[in-house]
């Protein structure tokens, strides 16, 4: 017999799986930490709202360069204290989206002078959207550059493409976007592996499946796993 035709809808029939998936994972694996030490000084930041059992909430999640993961439901001030009090005194490079939350808490925790920059993924997309397509090779090769004295080159080739309209862009750019180029984290730009596994549990939430700080904390370390193997 279908569970659709005991009068049950489909969204109702996908929680009732999501909470069985759950349950089962968590009597097989154990209930993990809910949020363990980083291992790096080097550190990626992202929130993403999702549906818990409390309600509507931002998940945050932290990864360093060996994959490690950090999830919190608490503000972003509490994760960053939690990341100093578990041993990251020193912050040498963090970057993420433009949440000034996250900006603050770094400022608060580690200092003004703390290497923080936003993602490049994201600037992209402020650009997009409050620019359009003028100027838009410019900007991504902008973005691309290999030191500041390069990059404050390409400006002019933006401004010029834009005709004057990337200007605050371009500045922001140079202030927060590109500090990188001092510390040498080549790879840390964009926080778009975490913005994959952020589409992952919005997949999930459509299925219906029920969030736990149990079941959040085993997808994000199987992802983080395979992206990142030991």
């Amino acid at each position: 017999m279908k569970l659709t035709a005991l009068g049950l809808s489909y969204n109702q029939v996908g929680q009732l799986l999501g909470f069985a998936k759950s349950s089962l994972c968590k009597w097989l694996k154990g209930t993990p930490e809910a949020a363990r030490a980083l291992r790096g000084q080097v550190v990626e930041m992202d929130g993403l709202w999702t549906r818990t059992k409390a309600g509507k909430t931002e998940l945050k999640v932290v990864r360093d360069e060996q994959g490690q993961s950090l999830l919190s439901l608490a503000n972003w001030l509490s994760v960053v204290e939690r990341l100093y009090q578990g041993g990251l005194e020193e912050l040498r490079h963090a970057v993420s989206d433009g949440d000034r939350a996250i900006e603050e808490a770094i400022s608060f925790v580690y200092g003004s002078e703390a290497p923080h920059q936003l993602c490049h993924f994201h600037l992209l997309q402020e650009y997009r959207r409050n620019i359009g397509r003028a100027g838009w090779e410019e900007a991504k090769a902008l973005l691309g550059s290999k030191s500041l004295a390069e990059a404050e080159e390409r400006v002019a080739d933006v401004l010029a493409a834009s005709r004057g309209l990337g200007a605050y862009w371009c500045r922001k750019v140079l202030e927060k976007g590109l500090t990188f180029l001092g510390t040498g984290q080549e790879c840390f730009k964009t926080v778009s592996r975490l913005e994959r596994l952020q589409r992952e549990l919005r997949r999930r939430e459509r299925l219906g499946t029920v969030w736990s700080d149990h079941n959040l904390v085993l997808l994000l370390d199987t992802r983080l796993a395979l992206t990142f193997p030991k």
